[in-house]
């Protein structure tokens, strides 16, 4: 756990690093080593292929936004996202009941869903998916504050950094959609002369936030402080961590014409949300046979939701909170091939006013477990055979128990709930010496991988009698759930380039609880629930290895991952049953694909996440089930690794999604489309250089070589800037009746359309073309390295003004009332502008001559645009009284930019250059409502206002001239 314990050499597997750093996390951390005791999640072998771990250089490689982004590239993971209380939530092979564990301690998914999406990335040093019930020894069988009680199905397992010598590091990104970060970190390593206590200490904090897309309420502004320690006395290691996090954010939005009105309305979002996370970690070593772990834990969670209204000024703001305290034993005893590990496990979870989907409603639950592990190695290691139980006393103070009046229940207990598994490891072709037969075909030895093929099996059975806060829907009796659940798998690691390993799994439960409705009790949305009986059946396909390693062309390896599910069944009760579905509510396909590069100072990854077609009804207007899924998304990082000054730098630029696929995970709420973003990262240790990626001995001789080309320069441009023709969009939303109006539709608030207001939004529907276009004048600086001879990479930023990029239109339509058969015609005025444009790129290029250079570049845009509508609807009918509005937006936006051009040394230190940049800014959007009186038949006025919604889309194309000065 603390730096001054080093296990282990680097493999070819391990990243790179410089003579004398320190090792990567996985080796010189004994508790991130999947066979070390000292591993507090660590499962049995016959689980290891049930497992996937993002190391930190595979976080690091992948750029996520957060966690929840990291685990879109986990096999057999389906991340959803809702803008509800319980934003991110997770499947874990079509199972949606899982836990986290955060430096050894235990976290609910209500917690984590509220707590993880703000934990930093850059932060972790290992991440784990364990998708196998048989791992249930990590945690409670049965989630705290769970709306089901159904029992869980995977754990998601996170360690926050920990240095490994003296270190610094500042970070800083900007992204689309306003997204601004700035983070620092600092590690110090002491005790390391004889007769000291090796000790650490660390603190990291980081700001973000960003906009998210134009009326979505999709915003989010952050704080987070992380806090870690340790110090090794003897046998004895300790090491503590403290997260603090403040976080707001708005709920999204769902769909116009998807959601019902009511939800469409809710402006809701957290203002904030506190989390406080401690926990301590002590590992004891009595003897070379026997060693003990201990950790404490306390977790805090409080929330000001506020309740507000897109069309009523009043806000409600509702103060939750929730507490876990925990203490967890484990003792383990290792003899000559066999491991005995014994464990008791406390946990008590508390939400004094309720939380999530039971805002309201206090509740408090503790758990106490005893728990243990069996391994015995045989046949010189061949064959590994393992077994694992867990007891699970609960005990509910405070929970709901009925629907209707909701009365309250206090102090029951419940059976014991019970898990037992047991497992097998086979590698039948270990110790034979394949791989000195085969020594003389080298790095190709298909022998030496044949030693290493493993065959594994594994059952898990699991019982649970908690129901707590579970209220039954009509006629249904909620029964104890009962799970089944077989695993097998067969690893290959024969080739170096393809490694590849297969799973079958199949779940059946009895007795599955899953929600039926949503009920309104005491003003508050509550889920009733039936049950059914579950299977799920399916095969993971997973490949890696190593297709490149070349000291010119550099490495190459990949990691892909195939889910089928081939069953997936519920029948349930009830009357109101919509199980029946439940078949499709899942995925049946699920692909994953990375694929790295590094070249010398350079990395770039590419991502892939295939989602086959599920449904949903999540919130939907007409109550149906509707398509979701069916995408495929594409992620992008490259980054560049060089020295600046005593500090290694790191320039990244990266695509989320960069297919722009506005899909939906959850129906109505839709994926926020392309992210583009740069980041900049600097970092010190005490053996600080860049890291030596392949292909770089020849690095070192080219900088030796004078070069024009190479250092800092600065310079002028001037050139001419063109719309691509992308003009004011504007569609109608939805119309509502405000007061009593008396119509043919009838009185009363928040009702369907009025006839007047369909009118009024169907002819607000426009699209006015125009393309602003005028002449930019700037400067710009930039620096440049000389990779090669002939091949030379930089980065430069500019800033020009913008003159005359402005444009305006306008747009005459109508439709026609159908009651009355009266006209409603709405003319529209569009104006749009471009006040400043500035870039940051990186550039890539190849001396033709020793004087020309042309280019590629590539990297983010930023600039000031707005643009407004302005509507003015009349009508002959006298039912209908005239109205008008403006709408509009001006603000930053940040895109990206890229193209092409070339450089001409003119003279020594100045040359001369001309490029083109295609730019595009983004989507700007404004939301309004145009309001007037339907005059009825009977006199009585009725207000009713019709929602309009305005864009347009900011990009174009730049062709400019400039002049630079090379400094020596």
């Amino acid at each position: 756990m603390l730096p001054s314990i080093e296990i282990g050499a680097s493999t070819d597997a391990a990243p790179a690093r410089a003579t004398n750093a320190p090792p990567a996390p996985q080796l010189a951390r004994p508790d991130l080593q999947p066979d070390n005791v000292a591993n507090a999640a660590r499962v049995a072998t016959s689980s290891r292929s049930h497992t996937q771990t993002f190391t930190r250089q595979d976080i690091e490689e992948l750029n996520p936004q957060d966690v929840f982004g990291l685990l879109r590239n986990a096999t057999s993971i389906l991340v959803t996202y809702q803008g509800r209380k319980f934003p991110n939530n997770l499947k874990f092979r079509g199972d949606g009941n899982f836990g986290f564990i955060v430096d050894g301690a235990y976290v609910s998914a209500q917690t984590a869903g509220l707590m993880m999406q703000s934990l930093p990335v850059s932060a972790l040093d290992q991440v784990d998916v364990v998708r196998d019930a048989s791992a249930l020894t990590l945690g409670p069988l049965v989630d705290f504050g769970s709306s089901s009680g159904a029992l869980n199905s995977g754990f998601v397992v996170v360690r926050t950094h920990t240095p490994q010598e003296t270190e610094m590091g500042l970070r800083t990104a900007v992204q689309t959609y306003g997204g601004v970060l700035g983070s620092a970190y600092g590690g110090y390593v002491f005790g390391r002369k004889p007769g000291e206590i090796p000790a650490f200490i660390s603190g990291f904090i980081q700001k973000s936030s960003d906009d998210g897309p134009a009326n979505r309420s999709n915003w989010n502004d952050t704080v987070v402080g992380l806090l870690k320690g340790g110090f090794t006395a003897g046998p004895l290691d300790t090491s503590w961590t403290l997260f603090q996090s403040s976080t707001r954010y708005g709920f999204q939005q769902g769909t116009f014409g998807e959601q019902t009105a009511s939800t469409l309305a809710q402006k809701w979002g957290y203002s904030p949300i506190e989390s406080t996370f401690l926990s301590w970690n002590s590992t004891f070593r009595w003897d070379e046979r026997n060693v003990s772990l201990l950790t404490l834990a306390y977790t805090r969670t409080q929330d000001s939701n506020y309740l507000a209204s897109f069309t009523s000024p009043n806000v409600t703001v509702a103060n939750e909170t929730g507490y876990t305290g925990q203490i967890n034993a484990r003792h383990s005893f290792t003899y000559d091939g066999t491991l005995a590990q014994l464990g008791l496990q406390y946990v008590n979870w508390s939400s004094p006013s309720g939380q999530t989907n039971y805002a309201g409603y206090a509740r408090k639950e503790d758990t106490l477990s005893g728990y243990g592990n069996f391994e015995q190695k045989l046949l010189a290691d061949r064959l590994i055979l393992d077994a694992s139980f867990r007891l699970d006393n609960h005990f509910d103070y405070v929970g709901v128990d009925q629907g209707g009046t909701t009365k309250y229940f206090y102090n029951r207990g419940f059976p014991l709930a019970v898990n037992y598994a047991g497992g097998a490891t086979v590698k039948p072709l270990q110790g034979w010496g394949l791989g000195e037969i085969g020594a003389p075909l080298g790095a190709v030895n298909p022998l030496e991988g044949l030693a290493n093929v493993s065959f594994s099996g594994r059952y898990s059975h699991t019982e649970q009698s908690d129901m707590s806060g579970i209220i039954a829907d009509t006629n249904v009796t909620l029964q104890p759930e009962k799970q089944d659940k077989y695993e097998a798998s067969v690893k290959i690691p024969v080739f170096r380039w393809f490694m590849p390993e297969v799973t079958y799994f199949d779940t059946e439960i009895q007795n599955n609880k899953q929600p039926s409705r949503t009920v309104t009790l005491n003003g508050n949305n509550v889920t009733v629930w039936t049950q059914g009986d579950t299977s799920r059946k399916g095969i993971e396909a997973v490949a890696a290895g190593v297709l490149l390693q070349d000291d010119i062309l550099g490495k190459t390896t990949y990691r892909s991952s195939y889910t089928r599910l081939t069953e997936a069944y519920s029948h349930s009760q009830g009357t109101y049953d919509w199980l029946n579905p439940y078949r499709f509510q899942t995925p049946r396909t699920q692909i994953n694909f990375a694929l790295t590069q590094a070249w010398d100072r350079f990395t770039g990854t590419v991502a892939l996440n295939h989602v086959s077609m599920y449904w949903s009804n999540g919130f939907a207007a007409d109550g149906l089930y509707h398509q979701v899924g069916n995408y495929t998304t594409l992620d992008a990082n490259i980054a560049y690794n060089f020295q600046l000054m005593d500090w290694d730098a790191r320039l990244s630029f990266y695509g989320r999604n960069i297919t722009n696929k506005r899909y939906e995970s959850i129906y109505t709420y839709k994926a926020w489309g392309a992210v583009w973003g740069s980041e900049l990262k600097l970092s010190w240790g005490e053996h600080s250089s860049p890291a030596p990626l392949p292909g770089m001995a020849w690095l070192a001789a080219a900088a030796d070589q004078p070069s024009p080309w190479s250092g800092l320069y600065a310079g002028l441009n001037v050139g001419g800037v063109f719309g691509d023709g992308h003009g004011v969009n504007t569609v109608p939303g939805t119309s509502t009746i405000l007061g009593d109006g008396g119509d043919d539709k009838g009185a009363g608030a928040a009702r369907p359309a009025t006839f007047f207001g369909r009118a009024s939004a169907s002819s607000a529907a426009s699209t006015i073309p125009m393309g602003i276009g005028g002449g930019l004048g700037g400067a710009q600086l930039g620096y440049n390295w000389r990779l090669r001879p002939e091949v030379i990479g930089g980065f430069e930023a500019d800033l020009q003004g913008v003159a005359g990029a402005s444009a305006s239109g306008s747009a005459l339509r109508s439709a026609t009332e159908p009651v009355t058969g009266a006209t409603v015609v709405t003319s529209t005025k569009a104006t749009k502008s471009l006040s400043y444009l500035g870039t940051a790129r990186g550039r890539i290029g190849y001396l033709v001559t020793p004087t020309l250079l042309p280019y590629l570049t590539a990297g983010l845009a930023y600039g000031e645009g707005g643009f407004s509508t302005s509507l003015t609807q009349v009508s002959a009918s006298a039912s209908f009284a005239p109205n008008s509005g403006t709408i509009g937006s001006s603000s930053i936006r940040v895109g990206w930019a890229a193209g092409a051009g070339g450089e001409w040394m003119f003279q020594q230190n100045w040359s001369a250059k001309l490029e083109y940049i295609r730019y595009d800014l983004g989507n700007q959007g404004a939301y309004g409502n145009m309001g007037g009186y339907n005059l009825t038949a009977a006199g009585n006025p009725g207000l009713y206002a019709s929602a309009v919604i305005s864009s347009s889309r900011l990009a174009g194309h730049i062709v400019r001239a400039g002049v630079n000065y090379h400094f020596e």
